[in-house]
């Protein structure tokens, strides 16, 4: 296997983390952990998705995923 594909291969956990994570929460929750912010994710984060290898850049990114998943949720008011 190439670079590439491990890389392809770590997003797609990523992603699947974070959909199961989705999957799991209601939307109080999910704008609760946005709001904490990506520090506070990532320490929640690294001591609950163990076993898959993911680096502080993958936490990051799962963060990402989660705070426009939430800006979806809950679109702004436009002026």
């Amino acid at each position: 296997m190439g670079n590439e594909t491990l890389l392809d291969e770590r997003k797609l956990m990523v992603e699947s983390a974070v959909m199961s994570l989705l999957q799991q929460v209601d939307l109080p929750t999910l704008l609760s952990m946005v709001s904490g912010g990506q520090d506070q994710f990532l320490s929640h984060a690294r001591c609950h998705w163990v076993g898959h290898g993911f680096t502080n850049a993958d936490f990051r990114d799962a963060f990402r995923l989660i705070e426009g998943r939430a800006a979806e949720l809950t679109p702004m008011e436009r002026q």
